[in-house]
């Protein structure tokens, strides 16, 4: 809506307050005196984003994998008044622990990221269970957003083969004589 002060004085600062909501609004400045000269600013545009990034369709690739593969997490997050600054992944590593991740909506990368699909792939560096436990949002105002993700997104990481070795030769026992000199 708009917004008139009848009060402005020549050669001095003056603040308008005015509480919004969030959305797009054009702000200009238009003046005029009693012997009708008359002069308007430029209009400009303020964004007002109250709003938190929405996280959903948290998933993953697979659930078995090996040491040194690749594990894709992916999420789709969208924001209704402003871009996605950043998104994080929060993984539980079986000999580390809990770890922060950055997603990347950058095409190319694994889970069919761009756009509002954000993508991390994460190297599966130890053996064990991992679990994403948490996703974390952020937009360009700053408004910051977490969620568990909605269905459980554990994964196992086994060594991708075990060697066994069995000496054939030499067939009988063998006698080690030391001596110091």
């Amino acid at each position: 809506a708009n917004q008139t002060n009848y009060t402005v004085k020549e050669s001095t600062t003056q603040n308008f307050t005015r509480i919004l909501d969030s959305g797009n609004y054009n702000w200009s400045v238009n003046c005029s005196d009693t012997v009708n000269n008359i002069n308007n600013s430029k209009t400009r545009l303020i964004k007002v984003d109250l709003t938190f990034p929405s996280i959903s369709n948290e998933a993953i690739n697979g659930t078995n994998f090996t040491v040194n593969e690749y594990t894709c997490l992916n999420a789709t997050i969208t924001d209704t008044y402003s871009d996605v600054s950043s998104v994080k992944a929060q993984v539980d590593y079986p000999v580390s622990g809990l770890t922060n991740v950055s997603l990347s909506n950058n095409t190319g990368g694994c889970g069919g990221a761009g756009g509002n699909i954000w993508s991390y792939a994460l190297q599966n560096i130890e053996e064990g269970t991992y679990n994403w436990t948490i996703t974390f949002a952020q937009d360009v105002a700053g408004n910051i957003n977490s969620t568990i993700p909605s269905s459980i997104l554990n994964w196992s990481v086994s060594i991708a083969n075990e060697m066994n070795v069995s000496m054939t030769i030499p067939a009988e026992n063998i006698k080690i004589n030391e001596s110091e000199e």
